[in-house]
């Protein structure tokens, strides 16, 4: 049977991190098939000149900054991008709920998402478009793996039949994301066009990153972050 996921699991609980998952697809599903994306997303999406502004257009329908951020959060705008931000929660989030513990890990994970979006809004403050999606948060999770588990290796077993498993270090992952993230968000051309939601927020990346790393960075004792050894890799159980 296939397997993808860090090569050594942290010993403890993990609820939440599925649970945030389960959430993320389901409100999904509920959005896409049940409702009008369009409305939602101006609805619950995050405006940045709202922020700004006292008087906006559709103000008066939406609820308060507040909620409609936390709204955003939980909200994405086509299959791929919920399926890129799932799989990176599955593939982070377990190892370090399981080091967090569940309370602190869900307060983790909101930080990250609101430190992402107020990124993306002070980067674009006059914009009227909406910003939704988990993004920053999973960014932020990328922060905190880069302090935690920098010198763990992503490991895809193939299953019985393959011959070798594929294995390669964590930090090599993360390192291309956010020299990525960095490059194309100070590039134009990757905002919203014509009322769809097809950009990629990359300030909220940055800021989610960032959060990330430094609540991970200070709140963890020296000897509990992850050294840059870079092994060579000798095995580790799912």
């Amino acid at each position: 049977m296939a397997f993808i996921g860090d090569s050594y699991r942290e010993p403890g609980k993990v609820q939440v991190t599925y649970a945030l998952i389960a959430v993320n697809c389901l409100s999904f599903f509920v959005v896409f098939y049940k409702m009008d994306p369009n409305q939602v997303f101006s609805i619950g999406g995050i405006i940045p000149s709202e922020w700004f502004e006292s008087t906006v257009a559709f103000s008066a329908h939406r609820p308060p900054e507040v909620i409609s951020m936390i709204w955003s959060f939980f909200l994405h705008g086509g299959w791929l991008h919920l399926f890129f931000n799932m799989f990176a929660l599955y593939l982070f989030g377990p190892n370090l709920e399981a080091r967090m513990g569940r309370f602190n890990f869900f307060l983790f994970y909101l930080s990250c998402a609101s430190a992402g979006a107020l990124f993306q809004v002070l980067q674009d403050a006059e914009s009227q478009i909406p910003i939704i999606g988990a993004s920053g948060a999973v960014a932020g999770l990328l922060g905190g793996y880069w302090v935690l588990f920098r010198d763990h290796f992503i490991r895809i077993d193939f299953g019985k039949r393959a011959k070798k498993d594929l294995i390669f270090p964590v930090y090599t992952l993360i390192l291309f994301w956010v020299i990525l993230q960095v490059v194309n968000g100070f590039f134009p051309g990757h905002f919203l066009k014509g009322g769809k939601v097809q950009s990629v927020a990359y300030f909220s990346h940055i800021g989610g990153f960032v959060c990330g790393f430094f609540l991970t960075y200070y709140q963890t004792p020296k000897d509990k972050k992850s050294q840059p050894r870079f092994r060579v890799f000798t095995g580790g159980k799912r």
